[in-house]
């Protein structure tokens, strides 16, 4: 994680020269072009595209969730590390259920 964050700041920084002096600067990890925050639905956009640029199917963000957490699963990842990948409210359980990942 450490490696990926400092290759994303390394990134930061060419964005931050690209976009000269419309370089908002809010401190983002991920940010829009000018460093600004991004839209709310600027996952649904990309991942749309993505979609229609591999010419396959039309589906949801949230099921390909389920489809990682399944190929996951069948590598062999455990568990709970599955479930502690998923963003949700804390104690939100997807993989393990109570007392079923230690």
């Amino acid at each position: 994680m450490i490696k990926f964050l400092r290759q994303r700041r390394e990134e930061r920084e060419r964005e931050r020269v690209a976009a000269g002096t419309d370089w908002e600067g809010k401190g983002y990890v991920f940010a829009s072009p000018t460093g600004g925050p991004l839209s709310p639905n600027t996952d649904f956009h990309v991942w749309k595209r993505l979609l229609r640029d591999a010419g396959v199917w039309d589906g949801r963000l949230h099921d390909a969730r389920h489809t990682a957490a399944t190929v996951l699963l069948s590598l062999g990842v455990p568990a709970v590390a599955v479930d502690r990948s998923w963003a949700g409210s804390p104690g939100e359980r997807h993989v393990c259920g109570p007392g079923t990942c230690t």
